[in-house]
This record gives C-alpha cells, sequence and structure tokens, in this order.
C-alpha cells in the first residue's frame, strides 16, 4: 500500500511543479482518500505520513498536521516524517515547532544532508542566524553536494549579504546539478531584478514560469529577497501580478497585503489581508495582523496629519505625545528635505505602538522582534516611550533619515550604509544619541570582525550574537563618519543618487569619491585607529565568544 501511494504523491508532486494543478489535485486527493476510507490503517506509520505530506501539498494544514502526529504514534520515528512536519510548520510561519522536530531528526539522522538544509531554514526563520545557517549548510553539502534546498538557501545568504556574484555562483552550482529545480529558476531572476539586469529578471521569470504561467511561488521567492533590500514597491508589483495570475494563493495575498500596509495604503492592504485569511486560517502572520488592525488600531488608536506626515498614536498618549511628536517629526522632515535636496514621496507614515506586541506585529506579523524600530520606505514604526526604554525622539530621526536614504537611492541603498547613515545622524543631531561601544569597537577590530568595506554587510548579517550585531552598527556609523568628515556630506548624498540610477557600490565609490573601497576601507580603518588610541592604553577585554557549537568543535580538537 505504501508503495502504490507514493507513487501517487510523487505523481502529484510532479504535477504541480508542471503547472497541471487539477491533475496534481486528483493524484494527492487519492491519497488522502485512502485515509478516509481505512485503507492507511492506525499503526501505517509510512502510510499515515504520505497522506500528511498530500494534504499539505493540497493546502490542508490541519489535516497534515493530524496526520503526522498519527504518523508518530504509530511507529518509530521517520526521519521523513519530522522532515515534512517540518516543512508544514515552516509553511505556517511556526519555526518554533519546526525547530523541535528537525532537532528530533538530527538526533535520528546526524549524517542525513536534509536534516541540515531543514537545520539551516530553521535557523533562518526562527532567527536570521545566518552564521548558523552557513555552517549548517556547509554540512549539508558536505555529505550531499546535491541536496535539495541547499544551493537555494545559500544563494539567499549571499543576497542578504549583498554578494550577488556569490549568488550567482550558488544558483549555477545548484541548477548544474538539478536544471528544473523551481526554486532555483526563481533565485536566478531574483539576483538579476537586484543586479538591475531588466532583461535577465524577464528571461529568467519566463523561464522559471514557462511550466506553470500561474505560479504565485515565483513571485513570493522574488518579493522574500527584494524585501531585504527595500524594495517594497517592487514587491507591490510583484504580489500584483501574482495575485491576477493565481487569485486563489493564500501567500501571495498575504505578501500584497503586508506590502499595502507597509506603503500607507491600509484599506487595500486589510483587504488582500482578509481575502488571504478566507482562504488560509493558519497563516499566524494574517491572523495577528488582522487582529492588531480590526481589534486594537481601530478603537484604540488616533491618526494626526500634520504636513507631510500622517502619524498614528495610542489614543490614551495622544493627548501627551500630540504636543511633542508632531513638532519633531516637522523638524525632521525639513531639516533633511534641506541637507539631502530632496523632497520624499508622501505622506510620511509615523506610527507609535503602545505595546512591544503590537509594534511587533505591526513589522512582523509575530509578537516578538528586537529591535525599536523599523522604516519601509515612507512608513515608519516604532514604540511609544510606554512600551519601552528606548529613546523615542532618536529612534524617529534613525527612520525618518532612512526614509530620505531609500527613496532618494529609489531602494538601492546597501544595507550597512543605511544603518551607518542614520546612526550618524542621530548621532549628529544630539551627540548624547550616540551608541556607546568604544571598548567592543576595538576588540572586534582586533579581532579581525569588522569586514573590509566592501563586504560590511556580512557584519549585519553573519553576526553570532546581539552584542555583534551592535558593533556592526557602531562600524557602519564611524564610516559613515569618516565619510562625512573626509569628503563632505554633498558627497553622501550624490553616493545615494548614484545607487538610484542602479550602479554597483564598487562604481559608486569610483564615481563620486574617486576611490576604489579599498582605499576608503584604508582611510576608514586609520580614522577608526586613531579614534580608538586612547583605548589602546587600557585593558579591554574580548568579550566575543563564538557560537556554542564551535567552542565544542576546538575542544574536541
Amino acid at each position: 500500500v505504501a508503495k502504490a501511494l507514493r507513487a501517487r504523491l510523487e505523481e502529484g508532486e510532479r504535477l504541480l511543479t508542471g503547472g497541471r494543478r487539477d491533475d496534481a489535485r486528483v493524484a494527492l486527493r487519492a491519497v488522502v482518500e485512502a485515509y478516509n476510507d481505512g485503507t492507511v490503517g492506525a499503526k501505517d506509520a509510512e502510510g499515515l505520513a504520505l497522506v500528511g505530506r498530500a494534504a499539505h501539498l493540497l493546502g490542508r494544514a490541519k489535516d497534515a498536521n493530524r496526520a503526522y502526529a498519527e504518523a508518530e504514534r504509530a511507529g518509530p520515528p521517520r526521519v521523513e516524517t519530522l522532515l515534512w512536519r517540518a516543512d508544514l510548520f515552516l509553511d505556517k510561519s511556526d519555526p518554533g515547532h519546526a525547530d523541535e522536530v528537525v532537532r528530533d531528526a538530527a538526533r535520528l539522522a546526524p549524517g542525513d544532508a536534509r536534516v541540515h538544509v531543514a537545520a539551516a531554514r530553521v535557523k533562518l526563520d526562527q532567527s536570521l542566524d545566518f552564521a548558523g545557517a552557513e555552517r549548517a549548510l556547509d554540512r549539508a553539502l558536505a555529505l550531499d553536494a546535491r541536496a535539495p534546498g541547499a544551493w537555494f538557501l545559500r544563494a539567499g545568504l549571499a543576497l542578504r549579504a549583498q554578494d550577488l556574484a556569490a549568488a550567482d555562483r550558488a544558483v549555477d552550482t545548484g541548477l548544474a546539478a538539478s536544471p528544473a529545480d523551481h526554486d532555483l529558476l526563481a533565485m536566478r531572476a531574483t539576483v538579476r531584478l537586484l543586479a538591475e539586469d531588466r532583461e535577465g529578471f524577464e528571461r529568467a521569470k519566463g523561464e522559471a514560469l514557462a511550466r506553470d504561467p500561474r505560479d504565485a511561488r515565483f513571485f513570493e521567492i522574488v518579493a522574500t529577497y527584494a524585501d531585504w533590500v527595500h524594495r517594497y514597491d517592487d514587491i507591490v508589483a510583484l504580489m500584483r501580478e501574482a495575485t491576477r495570475l493565481d487569485p486563489g494563493d493564500a501567500r501571495a495575498l498575504a505578501l500584497l497585503g503586508e506590502n499595502l500596509l507597509r506603503a500607507g495604503d491600509d484599506a487595500g492592504g486589510l483587504d488582500a489581508l482578509r481575502r488571504s485569511f478566507a482562504l488560509d486560517r493558519f497563516d499566524v502572520r494574517v491572523k495577528n495582523t488582522l487582529d492588531l488592525y480590526e481589534q486594537q488600531i481601530a478603537t484604540g488608536y488616533v491618526t494626526v496629519e500634520r504636513g507631510a506626515a500622517r502619524i498614528r498614536l495610542p489614543r490614551d498618549e495622544a493627548e501627551l505625545l500630540g504636543r511633542y511628536v508632531p513638532a519633531f517629526v516637522d523638524e525632521a522632515l525639513a531639516d533633511m528635505r534641506r541637507r539631502y535636496g530632496f523632497t520624499p514621496d508622501g505622506p510620511i507614515g509615523v506610527e507609535l505602538y503602545a505595546t512591544r506586541e503590537a509594534f511587533s506585529v505591526r513589522t512582523s506579523g509575530l509578537p516578538h522582534v528586537g529591535i525599536e524600530g523599523v522604516c519601509f520606505g515612507r512608513t515608519l514604526a516604532a514604540m511609544s516611550p510606554r512600551a519601552g526604554a528606548a529613546n523615542w525622539g532618536n529612534v524617529l530621526w534613525h527612520e525618518l533619515s532612512h526614509v530620505f536614504a531609500i527613496q532618494l537611492s529609489k531602494s538601492r541603498v546597501p544595507r550597512w550604509f543605511t544603518e551607518g547613515l542614520s546612526e550618524w545622524e542621530t548621532a549628529a543631531r544630539r551627540p548624547e544619541w550616540r551608541r556607546e561601544g568604544d571598548a567592543e569597537l576595538l576588540a572586534a577590530l582586533r579581532g579581525g570582525r569588522i569586514p573590509r568595506v566592501a563586504d560590511l554587510g556580512r557584519a549585519f548579517t553573519h553576526a553570532d550574537d546581539v552584542g555583534e550585531v551592535a558593533v556592526a552598527y557602531l562600524a557602519a556609523s564611524e564610516l559613515a563618519a569618516y565619510l562625512v568628515e573626509a569628503h563632505g556630506f554633498p558627497k553622501i548624498v550624490a553616493m545615494l543618487r548614484a545607487w538610484g540610477e542602479g550602479l554597483p557600490t564598487e562604481e559608486v565609490f569610483r564615481r563620486v569619491l574617486g576611490q576604489s573601497s579599498d582605499e576608503v576601507d584604508r582611510g576608514f580603518r586609520a580614522r577608526l585607529g586613531a579614534r580608538l588610541a586612547p583605548w589602546e592604553r587600557q585593558f579591554v577585554p574580548d568579550g566575543h565568544a563564538p557560537p556554542l557549537e564551535v567552542a565544542r568543535a576546538r575542544a574536541a580538537a
């Protein structure tokens, strides 16, 4: 029975990949029906797992989870079942439970490359642990150089570090082994989009959609990585196309709704999210976001229109915050318009939330994110003073400067540059807002943990812990300060405009500054060393510790 069901499941997966959805549903329903008619019994662990996988592919998450649970009760643990169940959890934005079942799989089969690929996915979804995901992929590829999903994830890691050449190499390597891999074909298109190669993007898109012209997942993959580099307008356009091709794809509707909300279109965003939720009631991000807007924002917040800004405040804090926040936003926007010589598209949404949970759901759909503020190009969100200990003025000035950097560069500014510039902006506005961390910065400099300027993005994506992320911000802000001092603020503006023309970073340095990135790096390190010189006369311990698994490996060696 299991052999026949597996053949039907594999047939259904092939038909889905080939765009023959109706035929695929017939094959997959046949697998599920084997459970309903008793062909698959309560003690058939493999058969129940096959039923779970078929139900997942049919979009029946609750049935899939129940079948997996029954499969685990029916017999000894099976790696395949655990990995399929992890895929279901990740698909429904539940990385915590995915982590549990992947750990179980790792105990059963530490030499299975698929387990390490799944571990990499969990590390990224659960905590954006890029370094940990990189190590998991190293293990997977050492076991199997053709491990499904490994080269796709490796390309994604390179994209998030804005290393387009490395992303291209990973895609090419993966496609050499699996030329029809759908996710890798979508990743190839993503790299071309972010490389400003529109012709290449359309060509890769045509190749990816040739087998299934209604494939919304292609657009979802592109949108996921475009989000990391602030391409919010591109994402809205992509998801509008995806939902036209397949109006019944819940995830595409969810991404469209999420990004319309980020653009300040609450009505359009909520409409898309409601349609998504009607199709899939197990997407926790969609459920949380709808609850926030319908149960809290609708009655517990007020909106203040102030010049170019639309400011959302908690209703019971509005009288107090209204004395200060609108005037502060006016001051920041006027100051930045003058210095950048640019007026951003508006209205600029400024949102302060009464609780960390509300802020987290607004920005990610999940209740716990470890940040103080976020900018989506023309909308920014932060916490009110009641919600946390962060300085609201510091946070708003930081995020408002992102508005200028993102819009002036047409969303092409590297993450390390815009974060460093925003840190410099806050310190220039009020010196006491500058981050303290010279000792940690010196330790990182001595320890070789500050990448060269051309690779500074890795300091943000491959930090071992929260402390190293803070050091990345410090290093980027010191670089911004060096560029302002050495070349003048107008050159900063010129760099943003050059990125907006689609120029790669190395060419931006050469055209605007007349220097290579390596020359900039040498000047930056000389300035940083001189500024940190007083610390050289003191005992500065390096508190940085490697990840636990790395420390264990070193101890074992």
